[in-house]
């Protein structure tokens, strides 16, 4: 990896991390959607009410923006640590 870095033949940390982000934003954005859906199977099951689906995707997407945050630092973190 050294050498590969020393001959110029390595991409930037900026570029690989804004890569990155696109990719997990287009994974989680399509994750997102399917919550609602996700959310309507399990208050069916369960005999749960309009709202019930309403406040549990809420919640889902709360969870999935901390997923998404976290993420986002861990991939930073360990790109910064390949690149060395």
């Amino acid at each position: 990896m050294q050498l590969e870095k020393l001959a110029g033949n390595m991409l930037s940390t900026d570029f690989v991390e804004r890569t990155f982000n696109i990719n997990i934003q287009s994974i989680f954005k399509n994750f997102d959607a399917s919550l609602e859906n996700l959310a309507m199977i399990y208050v069916e099951e369960t005999g749960g009410d309009r709202s019930d689906v309403s406040r549990l995707t809420n919640r889902l997407r709360g969870e999935l923006a901390i997923i998404i945050n976290k993420e986002k630092k861990d991939a930073n973190h360990e790109i910064k640590e390949e690149i060395k």
